[in-house]
């Protein structure tokens, strides 16, 4: 998983004193904290600082909220940002990238053990330190004592223990589409009545070299973007009664209203039957316009306005509300939205609103301007890469692998938005919760709303921001119910809530690497829910 910070960053600790560090709240969807401290096991007697979820804090940069795995030493001989450590000694090094934060801890504690990684503590407690005797850890073999959490072996690699359901049929077929070349590696997570039943992952995130796929790792979603981050802003700005479903887009976007367009309301783009074309490759004139002098045009403010003026230009294809066509346009609209009532951006309003108070950890997007700048830089060794880009010319990791998404740079309501199958789950879960009515994150009346199929447009599956299973052949299996929800990502992503079993199922695979030219997956997919959906009605 990425993982960031700044020199900004440091860990004033004292041993016999509880100090906490100072936060410096980086734009990432992790921020600082402040700690509550245990005794650390180090011979220094320093105390160990674990985070607690955040307390507001005035910042020149824009707070965000954290839960960080960290450990502090106050006989550190490393400088914050530095590796270097001399024997003896243990030192936090906090590294700033893609939107993620995590501590690199160096430990030579009264022996040379090496410099290893502390992860993020999967199937633990939020804001918790994962301590020698958890299940699942193993002790550091230097004197600090701290824990460290192996990497599991054999596949599949799960996080959590097996339930009584039986998934062998669905780990099978993962297995086999592994070896038939359909994907790289693949995550699924289970979940009933909001507990996970099954997690596990397969084969590599990287054929060659073959690096284990991890149960924590992080995809890069594509089209999940649009029911978990920008459906999600949408109805929260609804809640605030800041937009209604039927108002028209020119009421904010007067310039949206010629060609065909006038009438158009969000409820239309939500459900896929505005009149707009599917899909336009802005992202060539904006390559074009930067590799012709315009520098720096590329992934910036001024490419996203151009392409939202180019979408208020386009004419319709069809009549508004007459039929049904997937559209990136649209949501590309919503998203420009967000932004306009917000007077920010959608990833600050999706932080702020979603990702931070739920505790989403490993959820975020990546502002391609800091990654430009060199403010933030992905650990590619949490990341599933994507595609051997022909035009960027590099594999893709930890960089959005939507061309448009990328043109704006990266942060877009139709795509952008990375996240572990963890994180995914737990956002599907309160929003579950809020559709029987037993929370009140979105309203629950709002939820039903938007997870009901559009009654107005003949032959659709679509609801609102969100899909529902098609009748004759559907990616989620023919044994799920009639009364169901999801979403499919470009990238091998793809997310199906069953509401009359309360059970969910996330899947998550990088099939586009190293091309997107492989399509095998969609004949496995729709057997892989069959054999999930049969194990749990056993």
């Amino acid at each position: 998983m990425p993982s960031a910070c700044g020199p900004c960053c440091r860990i004033p600790t004292t041993c016999g004193k509880t100090r906490s560090r100072k936060p410096c709240a980086p734009d990432g969807p992790w921020g600082g904290s402040s700690g509550a401290v245990s005794r650390c096991s180090s011979p220094c007697s320093g105390p160990r600082t674990r985070s607690t979820p955040p307390a507001p804090f005035s910042s020149s940069r824009t707070p965000t909220s954290s839960r960080i795995v960290s450990i502090a030493c106050s006989r550190s001989s490393g400088r914050p940002g530095s590796s270097t450590v001399s024997r003896g000694s243990c030192s936090g090094r906090w590294l700033r990238a893609a939107g993620w934060r995590a501590c690199i801890h160096s430990t030579s504690c009264a022996s040379s053990s090496p410099t290893r990684r502390i992860p993020w503590a999967s199937g633990f407690p939020p804001g918790t330190i994962p301590r020698p005797g958890n299940a699942g850890t193993t002790r550091c073999r230097s004197a600090c004592g701290s824990p460290s959490i192996p990497r599991t072996a054999g596949s599949p690699r799960s996080s959590r223990p097996s339930s009584d359901v039986d998934f062998a049929a669905a780990d099978d077929l993962l297995r086999h589409g592994v070896e038939a070349g359909a994907f790289p590696g693949a995550v699924i997570l289970v979940s009933r009545a909001g507990k996970v039943v099954h997690h596990a992952a397969f084969g590599s995130r990287t054929p060659d070299p073959p690096e284990p796929m991890q149960p924590d790792t992080t995809f890069d979603l594509s089209s999940l973007t649009k029911p978990l981050a920008t459906t999600t802003a949408f109805m929260l700005l609804v809640q605030d009664r800041k937009v209604q479903l039927d108002d028209r887009v020119t009421r904010f976007f007067p310039n949206f209203g010629v060609h065909g367009k006038t009438y158009v309301t969000f409820r239309h783009l939500l459900a896929h039957c505005s009149g707009l074309a599917a899909w336009r490759p802005y992202f060539r004139e904006i390559a074009r316009r930067d590799r012709e002098g315009r520098l720096n045009f590329l992934a910036s403010r001024g490419a996203k306005e151009f392409v939202y003026e180019q979408i208020h230009r386009e004419k319709a294809e069809y009549e508004t509300g007459t039929r049904s066509l997937y559209s990136d346009l649209g949501f590309m609209t919503l998203g420009e939205l967000v932004e306009l009532l917000t007077r920010g951006s959608l990833d600050r309003f999706c932080r702020e609103r979603i990702f931070r108070p739920l505790g989403l950890r490993a959820m975020g997007f990546v502002d391609l301007t800091e990654l430009r700048a060199r403010k933030v830089a992905p650990l590619v060794d949490r990341i599933a890469p994507t595609e051997r880009c022909p035009w960027r010319l590099k594999v893709l990791c930890g960089e959005v692998h939507d061309d448009n998404a990328y043109a704006m740079g990266g942060v877009a309501g139709h795509a952008g938005l990375f996240a572990s199958a963890a994180d995914i789950d737990a956002l599907v879960c309160r929003l579950r919760a809020c559709w029987r009515g037993e929370d009140t994150f979105v309203a629950p009346g709002l939820v039903r709303e938007f997870w009901t199929r559009h009654p107005r447009v003949p032959q659709s599956t679509w609801a609102l921001g969100w899909d529902t299973p098609t009748p004759e052949v559907s990616s989620a299996g023919h044994r799920i119910s009639g009364r169901a929800v999801g979403h499919l990502g470009f990238t091998g992503t793809s997310l199906w809530i069953d509401l009359e079993r309360d059970a969910h199922v996330i899947l998550l695979t990088n099939r586009v690497h190293p091309r997107r030219d492989n399509e095998a997956i969609k004949a496995l997919r729709p057997a892989v829910h069959d054999a999930v959906w049969e194990g749990l009605d056993t």
